[in-house]
């Protein structure tokens, strides 16, 4: 869902969540702070515009799959049925494997910094599964958090067919049951212009 039903709009994931009714939810990309990247929601090609990023979407069938965003077309991908599309990454797992070291970074992202992080990964047909790990930053660094290399070894870990990262630090959110249940690190939830939930 969209903050406010637009793609550049920005809330509370938690206000998004209660507008949509959402029983569980997560920030999901923020698409809506850049301007690159190939957008699809619900089946609908919002933006089909080149990136440096990986590219996660759902297809008709249910089925996570990763690629670089560059390598795609969205209006293709829409033509193919795909209901979702999200642009940030690193891809961190495919079919089973770990993504390489060498592969595992995202433009502007550091990827040994150990930060608060938003993640989701697919075991099988319809089995999801969704991390979200908490970090605090005080005046002497980073407490707790992942670095992309040990988020991936815990979707591994997991048994998960695909894993990819999400939009992570100051945006980690995860609320469920009318309530945020993880502990932002920025001292409250950040305006973000879409999240990822569940009914």
């Amino acid at each position: 869902a969209f903050a406010g039903g637009r793609i550049t709009g920005r809330l509370y994931p938690s206000k998004i969540a209660s507008q949509v009714g959402a029983a569980f939810a997560v920030n999901g990309d923020f698409c809506g702070y850049r301007g690159n990247g190939i957008i699809i929601r619900d089946g609908k090609l919002y933006r089909n515009k080149s990136a440096d990023w990986d590219l996660l979407y759902l297809d008709r069938y249910g089925d996570l799959k990763t690629a670089p965003n560059d390598a795609c077309d969205g209006e293709a991908l829409a033509a193919q049925g795909v209901l979702q599309s999200w642009c940030f990454g690193p891809a961190l797992v495919r079919e089973y494997e770990p993504v390489p070291d060498g592969a595992l970074a995202s433009p502007g992202l550091s990827k040994r910094a150990r930060e608060p992080r938003t993640a989701i990964g697919q075991v099988d047909t319809l089995h999801y599964m969704i991390l979200v790990v908490d970090a605090q930053r005080t005046s002497a660094g980073t407490v707790g958090g992942m670095t992309f290399s040990e988020l991936r070894e815990e979707f591994v870990r997991l048994g998960c067919k695909t894993a990819y990262n999400l939009d992570g630090g100051g945006s980690t959110t995860l609320y469920f049951d009318g309530k945020v249940v993880n502990n932002p690190c920025v001292n409250g939830e950040r305006a973000v212009s879409d999240i990822i939930y569940l009914k």
